[in-house]
């Protein structure tokens, strides 16, 4: 049993009558848990009332006794294994998630023995599985044929149902080998290798929750991805100011390794302009600006100086959309025109390395 607040800590163990006492406790506000990996709560009486995550909620000014009850908790248990070849695959991880609403950690965890079975405790209710092994596609198992769903972060995944005390057993899982890339990273001289920096790959790699995955270069600027889905795949880099153009593409098939070309970095660019008033002249100052980045790969934020002047400098290649931050303001582009001056919506400008976009104007309207 677990007693805790935002300043108290206290644990007991239940004794051979299933008796516990927790003391030297201040008066206060505690939640009160059953820790076992075998019971969970029930149901209750006493001076208490019931919080979130099977906890008690106690308001304590004086000793508080309680009767709980619990029962056991359900198993599941199967095996991992190659889909292809039939072999166990040990060291697995196994995990289930709160419901249909997954949370960033697993609710209940357990990995794969050496011949691939496994078991693991949950609480009685309904469990989507989520499978991960290294170099295989990594996803929610659904084979199981006594199986309710729910949906989460868009999805329908497989549920299973475990009643108290109750083993499901035969939940055998058959992954599938990924793929894999191997690469390496240099800048624009093609020579010297870069090390120790990030590489990124659109799409991402399913997983549970995921954004998207990240390999760090060695000593080489070598890199290796496994566990990759069939399709085209894109390679994401920044490093002291180069990076990938966003024509580094590969494909990839299920089981087999592809070799990319050397990744050259090349120099970003830059967007300059002046924000204006509404009478066209008068520069603002302050203001905050971004440029986003379409693919999604990249945001960058800036403010005009007194001369209501702007610089995005050291910008990955690619289309952007310009935006103004402060509230009240709408934002136009200048366009001249034979029959005078018009505005226009921000169009998405498209950024080459080492290009210098320039004389982009905001005129400001309330």
């Amino acid at each position: 049993m677990e007693a805790a607040n935002d300043h108290v800590l206290r644990q007991a163990t239940t004794d051979s009558n299933g008796h516990f006492e927790i003391g030297g406790l201040p008066y206060g506000t505690y939640s009160l848990m059953v820790k076992s990996d075998e019971y969970q709560l029930s149901s209750f009486t006493g001076q208490a009332k019931k919080g979130m995550d099977d906890s008690l909620v106690i308001e304590l000014v004086s000793r508080a006794e309680l009767t709980i009850d619990v029962h056991p908790v359900g198993t599941i248990s199967g095996k991992i294994y190659d889909s292809d070849t039939g072999k166990p695959i040990p060291k697995a991880g196994i995990s289930t998630f709160s419901g249909g609403d997954l949370i960033p950690s697993p609710y209940f965890h357990t990995t794969s023995g050496s011949d691939g079975t496994f078991q693991m405790k949950v609480e009685a209710g309904e469990w989507p599985i989520y499978v991960a092994s290294s170099g295989y596609l990594h996803g929610f198992y659904s084979g199981y044929l006594g199986k309710s769903h729910d949906t989460a972060y868009g999805r329908t995944v497989p549920m299973i149902i475990v009643r108290k005390g109750e083993t499901v057993r035969n939940v055998d899982i058959g992954l599938v080998l990924g793929g894999s890339i191997k690469g390496r990273v240099v800048p624009s001289d093609g020579v010297t290798p870069v090390h120790d920096t990030y590489v990124q790959i659109e799409p991402h790699v399913p997983s549970v929750p995921s954004d998207r995955p990240y390999i760090k270069t060695d000593e080489t600027g070598a890199f290796t991805f496994v566990g990759l889905d069939a399709g085209e795949y894109t390679f994401v880099i920044s490093w002291n100011g180069l990076f990938t153009d966003g024509t580094d593409k590969v494909s990839v098939a299920l089981g087999q390794l592809t070799v990319a070309d050397d990744i050259r970095l090349v120099p970003g660019g830059s967007i300059s302009g002046q924000i204006v008033a509404k009478d066209g002249t008068t520069p603002v100052s302050d203001v905050q600006l971004s440029a986003h980045n379409s693919d999604g790969f990249g945001y960058y934020y800036v403010k005009s100086d007194a001369n209501g002047h702007f610089i995005f400098e050291n910008v990955a290649p690619g289309k952007y959309s310009l935006d103004i931050y402060n509230y009240g303001y709408r934002c136009y582009t200048k366009q001249t025109t034979p029959d005078g001056v018009v505005k226009v919506a921000v169009h998405t400008l498209s950024l080459t390395s080492g290009q210098e976009i320039t004389g982009i104007e905001f005129m400001t309207f309330r």
